[in-house]
C-alpha cells in the first residue's frame, strides 16, 4: 500500500467546499490559515501559500510510474510545495527528537 501525498494543483477542488462563518475563536491558528489558503483558492486564486501548483499530468503519470514498480515506497510526496512542507515537519520532528537524546537514552 502506498499514501499519495499530492502538493497543491490546478484544480477546481476548493471550488466545491462548503464554508461555514470564520469563528474567533480560530483566529490565527492552523485552522483559520487552512480556511485562508482554501478560500483563497476557491475564489479562483493559487492561495498564498502555494506559489507553486504541481502538473495534474505530471502527478499522474508518477503515481501510474510508481505503481507498476515492483516496490512501491510507504509514501509518495508529489510536487515541490508537497515535499518542501514534508521535509520541514521531519526535519523539525527530527531536531526535537535530537535535543532531548540524552534524557532518552538514560531511561534505559
Amino acid at each position: 500500500m502506498m499514501i499519495v501525498e499530492p502538493g497543491p494543483t490546478p484544480t477546481d477542488f476548493a471550488a466545491s467546499v462548503d464554508f461555514a462563518a470564520a469563528s474567533p475563536v480560530y483566529d490565527g491558528t492552523t485552522v483559520d490559515e487552512i480556511r485562508r489558503i482554501l478560500s483563497g483558492i476557491a475564489g479562483g486564486g493559487a492561495g498564498e501559500s502555494f506559489a507553486k501548483l504541481a502538473d495534474v499530468g505530471r502527478s499522474v503519470d508518477a503515481m501510474i510510474a510508481v505503481a507498476d514498480q515492483a516496490e512501491m515506497p510507504r509514501r509518495l510526496a508529489l510536487g515541490s510545495t508537497a515535499f518542501g512542507n514534508i521535509h520541514k515537519a521531519l526535519t523539525a520532528r527530527v531536531a526535537e527528537l535530537e535535543a532531548q537524546r540524552d534524557m532518552t537514552l538514560s531511561a534505559d
